[in-house]
Formats: C-alpha cells, sequence, structure tokens
C-alpha cells in the first residue's frame, strides 16, 4: 500500500501560492503534465523526520545474524521461487506445479525450521511473465522493491531463478537484470551484483558458464561486469537444481532413472544436480553465508500534486490532471463588523427603589401609669408576741402538804418561758407601685438603689420613640428606600427607558455595527434572528465573490492539489490500465487525516488572517478530502496555460 504523507511537504493547495509560485511564472524550470507526478526531495525541516519515519542503515555495522535482512526470490513463473521459499518458510507458502502462477503478489514470509534466521525475511513474488496475471513485468519488479520499502528492510540477497533457454538474452532476462540492477543507485556502498545467487532450475550442482552464458551476458550489460570479472568470482554465485521431489511427482525422469539403476554414487547424484529438499536447504544455506547481503539505498521523495511518498523506482499510482481553482464552499451573506450593544429609546429619572412605611424609631420600655406610694404591712418582717403574762399556778389537795406549783403562759398556755409569741403583729412600711402592671418595691429599698432597677421602673409595654404608639402599630412616616425622599419628591436616578438599566450599561440589545440593523429576539420564544448580512463573501476563505478560488485542486477529481492520491495516468482520461486485482488500486481511501494535518500556507505569511484561515482550512477545506461530492466543474476555471503548468522551481519556494 502507498504511503501519503502530505505533513512533510511544502503546501501549494492554496490557489493564491500555487497561481503565484506556478502558474503566473513563464521560465521553463519544469513542465508539469497531467497525470504526471512532480517527485521532488524533503525540505530541510522534514528531512530527519521522514529518515525516522522510514528507517536509516548502516551498511558499516550491519551482522546478518543481528539485522533484519531479506532473501528476494525473482524470476519468470514456473522458475520454482515458491518452492525455495517454502523450503525455508513452511507450507504457508503456495506453489504451483503447472504453466499458471500461485503467487499473486509479493510477499513476505518469516523463517521457520529446526534452525531458523529469525532476523531473515524470505520475499516471494509474482512472477515474470505470468500466465494468467495483466501487470507487466515493469510493474511487477516494481511491486518487489515497494514491498521491501514499506517494510523497511534495508538489506538483501537477491534469489536470481533462471530456466529454459540460457545460451542467449532473452527479454524476459534482460528485464529482470535490468531490475536487480536498478536496486543500486549512485549513492550504493557496493556492486549489487555481489549479492546475487542465480538458481538453474533443472540444472547441475555448478553449472557450466556457457549453458547459461545469456543470463550472464544480460547481468554483464547491467553492471555485473565489475563483479563478475571471471568465472571463478562467478562460480559462488551460480547453482543448480532437479528435485527428486518433484520428479517423482511428476512421474519420474528417464535420466534419473537410468542414473539410478546404474548405482550411481550419491555424491555424483548430487554433481549433477539430482537432490533432496533437503539437500536442497542445506546447500541454499552454505551458498548463502558465501553471498553479502547489499544495503538498498531508498530514494524517499515525495509528489507535490498528489503527496504521493516513496521510491520513484516502484511507483505506478495515478497522479491528478491540471489544477484549477476552486472555492469548497458557497458564497454567503455577512456583516463585516462585529456586533455592538445599543439602546432603542432613551433616559428618564426614577425612582428605583419602593415607597415604604416605617416608624423612624425603634421600639422602647415604658409604663403606661405612673408609680405610686403607699403604706402596707411589713409581711416580710413579722413579729411574734403573748398578749398576756407568764404566770405562776399552785394546785392544793386535800391536804396541804400536797400542794403544787406550776408556771405557764396564761394567754396561750404554753408552758415554755420561751416559747413562741401566740400573736402576730406587723409594723407599717412604705413601697412604690405601678398600677399597669402591679410590680411593686420598698421605697426605702429604691431610694437606695437611686431608681436604678430596670427591671422594676423598666417598663411593662413597648411603644415607638417617634410616635409614642404602642407596638404593632401603624407606621407614622413614608418614603422611597433608594433616597429617602417624601412619595411627591423627583426622581433619584436616571436610566434608560427601554431596560430600565443605568447609563453604565452598554446597551440591552444588539445591532451590526456596519449597517446598524438590530438583532431580533423573539420573546415568547426565546429565539434570535439576525439579519440578513449586508455584504458577501465566500464562506471558505473571506474573499470576495469574484476571486475565483481560494484552492487548488484537480480539473478531474476536484481533489485538493496535494492531498490526496491521484485520479489519472499520463494519458488523459484513460483508466484502463488499473489492474483490478491489483490490491493498492482497490484499496479504501488511504489519507490519515488524523496524523496528516493541513498546513496553512497563506497564514505563515499573513498573521493577521492566520487564525480564520486555519479554520477554513479544518472546516472547510480537509472535509472534501473524503467526499468530492459538494465539488462540481462549473465553479472551477481551467489555469492560464490551458493544457499544462509552468513555473518555478521547487526550491524557490522554501
Amino acid at each position: 500500500m502507498a504511503t501519503f504523507t502530505p505533513h512533510l511537504r511544502k503546501r501549494v493547495s492554496k490557489w493564491q501560492v500555487f497561481n503565484q509560485n506556478y502558474a503566473g511564472q513563464d521560465n521553463d524550470n519544469f513542465v508539469v503534465g497531467p497525470g504526471e507526478h512532480l517527485f521532488k526531495d524533503f525540505e530541510e525541516e522534514h528531512k530527519e523526520r521522514a529518515k525516522t519515519e522510514k528507517g536509516v542503515a548502516d551498511l558499516d555495522s550491519f551482522d546478518r545474524n543481528k539485522h533484519e535482512h531479506a532473501i528476494v526470490a525473482v524470476g519468470t513463473t514456473g522458475t520454482g521461487k515458491s518452492s525455495i521459499v517454502r523450503l525455508f518458510c513452511g507450507d504457508d507458502v503456495g506453489v504451483s506445479h503447472d504453466t499458471l502462477s500461485a503467487t499473486k503478489k509479493a510477499e513476505l514470509f518469516d523463517e521457520i525450521g529446526d534452525d531458523p534466521m529469525g532476523n531473515r525475511k524470505w520475499l516471494d513474488t509474482q512472477g515474470t511473465d505470468d500466465s494468467d496475471m495483466d501487470d507487466t513485468d515493469e510493474k511487477i519488479l516494481k511491486k518487489i522493491f515497494k514491498k521491501l520499502w514499506e517494510r523497511k528492510i534495508h538489506f538483501v540477497i537477491v534469489l536470481w531463478l533462471i530456466s529454459g533457454d540460457f545460451d542467449r538474452q532473452k527479454g524476459e532476462y534482460v528485464r529482470q537484470a535490468q531490475f536487480i540492477a536498478g536496486l543500486q543507485t549512485e549513492k550504493s556502498k557496493t556492486n549489487i551484483w555481489h549479492s546475487v545467487l542465480m538458481i538453474q532450475k533443472m540444472g547441475s550442482l555448478q553449472p557450466k558458464m556457457k549453458k547459461i552464458q545469456g543470463i550472464i551476458d544480460a547481468a554483464k550489460n547491467n553492471g555485473a561486469k565489475m563483479a563478475w570479472l571471471d568465472d571463478d568470482a562467478l562460480h559462488d554465485h551460480v547453482v543448480g537444481f532437479k528435485c527428486v521431489e518433484l520428479i517423482e511427482l511428476k512421474g519420474g525422469d528417464d535420466t534419473y532413472d537410468a542414473l539410478v539403476d546404474a548405482d550411481t554414487s550419491k555424491q555424483k547424484l548430487i554433481e549433477l544436480g539430482y537432490v533432496t529438499q533437503n539437500e536442497m536447504k542445506a546447500i541454499l544455506s552454505e551458498r548463502l553465508k558465501k553471498i553479502d547481503c547489499f544495503m538498498l539505498d531508498y530514494e524517499d521523495k515525495i509528489c507535490e500534486k498528489c503527496s504521493l511518498r516513496g521510491d520513484p523506482r516502484y511507483l505506478y499510482y495515478k497522479c491528478h490532471h491540471l489544477p484549477v481553482p476552486h472555492h469548497p464552499q458557497t458564497v454567503i451573506n455577512f456583516h463585516p463588523q462585529e456586533l455592538e450593544e445599543w439602546h432603542p429609546i432613551g433616559t428618564h429619572v426614577i425612582h428605583p427603589g419602593e415607597i415604604e412605611h416605617i416608624h423612624t424609631s425603634s421600639l422602647e420600655q415604658y409604663h403606661p401609669e405612673e408609680v405610686i406610694e403607699m403604706d402596707v404591712d411589713d409581711t416580710e418582717h413579722p413579729i411574734h408576741e403573748h398578749e398576756g403574762e407568764y404566770v405562776t399556778i399552785i394546785k392544793t389537795g386535800m391536804f396541804s402538804c400536797c400542794a403544787q406549783e406550776s408556771k405557764k403562759w396564761n394567754c396561750c398556755q404554753n408552758e415554755s418561758p420561751y416559747a413562741k409569741g401566740c400573736r402576730t403583729i406587723y409594723h407599717k412600711k412604705t413601697i412604690r407601685r405601678y398600677p399597669c402592671c402591679k410590680k411593686q418595691k420598698d421605697k426605702d429599698v429604691d431610694e437606695e438603689e437611686k431608681g436604678c432597677d430596670e427591671q422594676f421602673h423598666g417598663g411593662c409595654q413597648k411603644r415607638y420613640k417617634c410616635c409614642m404608639k404602642k407596638e404593632g402599630s401603624d407606621p407614622c412616616v413614608a418614603k422611597f428606600k433608594c433616597c429617602d425622599g417624601a412619595p411627591n419628591a423627583d426622581g433619584c436616578k436616571e436610566v434608560f427607558k427601554c431596560c430600565g438599566e443605568d447609563l453604565t450599561v452598554q446597551g440591552c440589545q444588539e445591532r451590526y455595527a456596519c449597517c446598524k440593523l438590530a438583532v431580533v429576539v423573539d420573546t415568547d420564544t426565546g429565539t434570535t434572528k439576525h439579519p440578513t448580512g449586508c455584504e458577501q463573501k465566500w464562506e471558505c476563505c473571506d474573499q470576495a465573490p469574484e476571486e475565483l478560488g481560494c484552492q487548488t485542486v484537480c480539473g478531474r477529481c476536484k481533489v485538493r492539489w496535494g492531498h490526496k492520491p491521484g485520479c489519472s495516468f499520463p494519458e488523459k482520461d484513460d483508466d484502463k490500465h488499473q489492474d483490478s486485482s491489483d490490491e493498492d488500486a482497490n484499496a479504501p481511501d488511504m489519507y490519515d487525516e488524523e496524523n496528516n494535518y493541513v498546513r496553512d500556507d497563506d497564514a505563515d505569511n499573513n498573521p493577521e488572517q492566520s487564525h480564520k484561515l486555519s479554520d477554513v482550512d479544518e472546516d472547510a477545506g480537509d472535509g472534501d478530502f473524503g467526499g468530492d461530492d459538494d465539488l462540481n466543474n462549473d465553479d472551477a476555471s481551467a489555469p492560464p496555460d490551458g493544457d499544462r503548468v509552468r513555473g518555478m522551481s521547487v526550491e524557490d519556494l522554501m
């Protein structure tokens, strides 16, 4: 699946920027035709991030026993690529035993078995000259490279599987040799052919060079001449097999049967290429140890038109047609100035408070009747006395000698001389008394206290000091709460008639400062109705209605320029090249909006409008990425050059 990373590229999706930098120029620094990619290097500020995303390799520190690498099997359909991969990766690898290919796409497998290398992957590929696929050899070979690039595999060994007529350079071998050579760039530190192992199907263990001369010539014509200087240098890079299990599966081989009947030694059979699968695996393992890994030097570039990122050597995706200006949203009415507060009616003077009826003074205690003085018995100090006397009484009997004497009070007959008097008497005292509440107090005591006994003199009822009326009586004064003024006094505060607010309040309603049209509020429903704008603009960019567009879009698919995968091949309106079996061509939208946010070019140079433009990009412009139904051909005009776009180089834009 291709990668689209517009966040790592200078954006030219704003029509104003695009028209200024590209379409408005006359120089021929570059020409962008319909459907053609415009691959550029990353800007300096993004190069390190791009390297981090796709990985960085170092040939000097590479260790094949530790670091991940891949064995890439390439060749014509039916040469045994999948069978070789299956030896190391198990039965999950599909194998075909006829002219129809079982491998429909490049696929990576993990190595399994008794002693697998966990860091070594095997890449099984679709065969060139496939019998049942529409892909060209070039496209198949590009898919192989693409798979390696996406998995960040930097080190490879190429297994080039060959069979058939080897004494001359066939077209398929030339194309395969060109692909293998294409893995090497000017920056490569080694020759790719040092890392190639050719496997001849139905060949001897060490094929004779004359029999495969056509393939060797195809390789040398594509860079192997410096790697394979002679046959000795080529020795470890060529091997052949005749799989015994496959021969038996197909009903036998006359030559093999004759050799077996002749009791040919096992060593001789192996030299002739007749090996079992286990022997084949062991021989390949030993040969691979002698082959150095090649470090792929990926070209990480990005297309300014469709944001396709990768190595142009493998990319075969569509790009966009011609750029046109476009407004993603409609013309709207708006008010150029903000709302302001205002009062629709003038002022008048009022009393903000209500009239209140009050007593101006507090309550006090009082006695409604005056105190009086009167004499009363002093019951608190009673006197007890005997009315009679204490007398002696003598009682005589018949005989004078027996007379008895006794003493007692003659008034109460109490014999004790100290007995309590039988009569109580009270002295008189003067008291002071309030008739209203019956409270009284000794005059002498009150004079001693100098009349300070509040409990006695404080009163038994309450009355208002202001009007001397009893508690609970009607107020005696009426006035305004706000200013204490009389009921007929003039107002004390100036307020607005419309809302009753004072002069410090800016306004009670809203209106637009530009046209003075007021906002209407429905008091019943609480809804607000704004007046129609007094001017017009494009909703997406705030530009005047006569402006052609604020975005650059593809004139064919109406997708924003540089934001999404393309829509056309170089051939105008030609979709016949799309492969219905291509997993990438039929994949769903691969654009990751969360990680690829929209960068606002115009806002970078215009701080005053940066917040507006970024809002437009996020809310309006980016919304068109996933669905272009809102775009139509009627509101987009063609660029100045008609059928091509000219302009400055990318470096001039940085």
